[in-house]
């Protein structure tokens, strides 16, 4: 009788890139949130979290000025701190970019270049930033994490990043939450975003969502938000020209000699454009 080999089977499928803004990451939810999703999901922390969380005296006076939305913000912040204090973010399976590729952990699909794309596109929004803040003040936590959010989400386009927030709830008749922050800062950098109106694509959005939020656990998380008066908001970035960025040029253009190169080369968010809708 001939001897069979042993048989492994192994099945893959490809994981959506999450990233969490800073309203949402801060949450009293937020690390919760983030751990459950996790599970399923590539979730992705900018970098400018752990600057707000290191000067978490900022960010509320910034964002949410009321007594309970500070109380909300320092027990989030207590609760990543313990986090980053108990275990490394790879055991929180997390995923990050540092200041260098050895300081980042990436998935195995997700090319090395990505620091260097969030740079590029992280110093690219700053130059396109017309709110003032950023040059107004020393440090502004607020404009940080929206920037960092953002350069994640374009420097992730090959991988279909979804970015999570939060709206104000809807009040009673209202059908929609008041759009996210990010929107606001979207705009100032001249980017277009539109709130979607429900449609087959959302609807099939949507019920691409619904499972996996319901075997990880962040389904009974949306209860704690809407306690909390906050709805849970999805933010999709189209950033075509961002697809393919040659480093090759823009660092000879930045170090190298003085070489002329069209200033629409490193415009990585031409034409880009977002689009925000209330998942709860």
């Amino acid at each position: 009788m001939s001897s069979l080999p042993a048989l492994d089977v192994s099945v893959s499928s490809r994981r959506m890139s999450c990233i969490l803004d800073g309203e949402l990451a801060l949450s009293r939810q937020g690390l919760l949130f983030a751990m459950r999703l996790a599970q399923e999901a590539n979730v992705w922390l900018f970098r400018a979290l752990w600057n707000a969380l290191d000067n978490r005296h900022l960010y509320p006076a910034a964002a949410e000025p009321d007594a309970a939305g500070e109380r909300g913000r320092r027990e989030a912040s207590e609760l990543w701190e313990s986090a980053r204090l108990a275990t490394d973010l790879g055991g929180l399976q997390f995923f990050f970019v540092g200041d260098a590729r050895h300081e980042s952990l990436l998935p195995r699909e997700v090319g090395q270049d990505v620091v260097e794309r969030f740079e590029a596109l992280a110093g690219e929004l700053d130059g396109l930033y017309r709110g003032g803040a950023a040059e107004d003040v020393d440090y502004d936590p607020v404009h940080e994490c929206n920037r960092d959010t953002i350069a994640l989400a374009a420097a992730l386009i090959r991988h279909r990043p979804i970015v999570f927030g939060l709206g104000a709830r809807p009040g009673i008749g209202q059908g929609r939450a008041p759009e996210p922050a990010i929107c606001e800062f979207l705009r100032q950098c001249g980017i277009e975003c539109h709130a979607v109106e429900p449609d087959r694509t959302l609807g099939a959005i949507r019920g691409y969502l619904q499972p996996i939020f319901a075997r990880t656990g962040v389904a009974e998380l949306l209860w704690g938000l809407a306690n909390d008066g906050c709805a849970l908001v999805v933010v999709q970035l189209i950033t075509p020209h961002a697809l393919i960025m040659p480093f090759e040029t823009e660092i000879n253009r930045r170090y190298g000699d003085e070489i002329a190169f069209p200033a629409e080369v490193t415009h990585w968010f031409r034409g880009a454009s977002a689009y925000w809708w209330q998942y709860s």
